[in-house]
């Protein structure tokens, strides 16, 4: 049996198994950029799939955002051009 708590921290929901001890994930909000943020992301993704720290570091501070939250932008980046070409990949396969 699940029992649903609302945490007083966060705005999310917490799943805790009745009899077991509570175990409490901090999750951030989700990011929500702007379009001047997307389209200088998306430029510099254009010419550089990975950056270095000192880029990371420059882009984070001109964009007015986290590191972290610069590196997790061109992680789902990345991940989103390998899903895209690999479906691009299946399309030719089954047009063949």
């Amino acid at each position: 049996t699940f029992v649903f708590l609302l945490s007083t921290e966060q705005p999310s929901l917490h799943t805790v198994a009745v009899g077991q001890e509570v175990r409490s994930k901090r999750r951030k909000c989700r990011t929500a950029f702007s379009t001047f943020q997307l389209s200088v992301l998306e430029q510099r993704f254009n010419c550089h799939k990975y950056l270095t720290p000192s880029d990371r570091d420059h882009i984070a501070r001109a964009l007015g955002l986290s590191a972290s939250q610069v590196i997790t932008w061109f992680q789902n980046r990345r991940a989103k051009l390998k899903r895209d070409i690999e479906e691009l990949q299946n399309d030719i396969k089954t047009v063949r």
